[in-house]
């Protein structure tokens, strides 16, 4: 089966003087089954950003298996 999501959100603090936050993301996983073994794959891709400063981007993966008895 195959699986994916997105997201984005914006935080303000409530703080004066501050500037809200952005962020975003998007997952996908790919799950495959052999008789009583399956395996899975996950990758996220997700960002951070703020007015005046850089914005920072994190990817992450994910491999797994298992078996059923």
């Amino acid at each position: 089966s195959i699986d994916a999501t997105a997201f984005a959100n914006y935080y303000k603090s409530g703080i004066a003087g501050t500037d809200g936050s952005y962020g975003a993301g998007a997952t996908g996983t790919l799950t495959r089954r052999f008789g009583k073994l399956s395996a899975q794959g996950a990758v996220g891709v997700y960002s951070f950003s703020q007015p005046g400063q850089d914005t920072a981007v994190s990817v992450q993966a994910l491999l797994g298996a298992r078996y059923s008895f």
